[in-house]
């Protein structure tokens, strides 16, 4: 019987060491489809955080009621914004948080996409931006929403961007972007 018991307990811990290792990946392979910036010119993943006691500084609003024809991949939405992280008597670093807010129409099917800043170059990933759905392909408008944040921006002057995704192209057309600087 006890030699039943430990049979059976290798073959446990074999196959959870076999199969626990192909839900990695699975895990894995996942994310990578739940957006558009894995992979691309971001920021290291950063794990969950709750940020608090920030004081909010300023605010850049960035908005317009045009609609604009867009390629395929990542194309801009807005001018780029250039954000001063004074330094305080407190800290060396700010909070950059992007609130954003996106119309678009296209025409054709299986058109995913989404919103996606930037900071200095780099997509923000706190957390990444997802795909906000799949573009109607009648020529309909569908609209999102995603906000992101950047913690831990040095003193000085920051460039931020925002772009949409889209996998066919298609029609940027109304946005709101807020992006707010905060301080300890």
């Amino acid at each position: 019987m006890k030699s039943k018991r430990s049979i059976v307990i290798v073959s446990v811990v074999f196959a959870l060491a076999t199969f626990g290792t192909g839900a990695a990946v699975g895990v894995s392979a996942s994310r990578r489809a739940n957006s558009p910036t894995i992979g691309a010119a971001s920021d290291a993943v950063v794990p969950a955080s709750v940020t608090s006691k920030r004081k909010l500084k300023r605010n850049f609003i960035s908005q317009d009621s045009g609609s604009v024809a867009v390629a395929a991949g990542f194309q801009p939405v807005d001018a780029p914004t250039t954000i001063n992280c004074p330094s305080t008597p407190y800290t060396s670093t700010c909070t950059i948080e992007a609130e954003q807010h996106l119309q678009v129409k296209g025409s054709t099917a299986g058109n995913s996409w989404a919103i996606c800043t930037q900071v200095d170059g780099g997509f923000m990933a706190e957390p990444n931006c997802p795909f906000l759905g799949v573009v109607p392909s009648d020529g309909t408008f569908t609209f999102g929403s995603f906000a992101q944040t950047k913690t831990g921006v040095s003193v000085g002057d920051h460039t931020v961007q925002t772009f949409v995704y889209t996998a066919n192209g298609g029609a940027r057309d109304i946005y709101e972007i807020a992006y707010r600087l905060y301080v300890p």
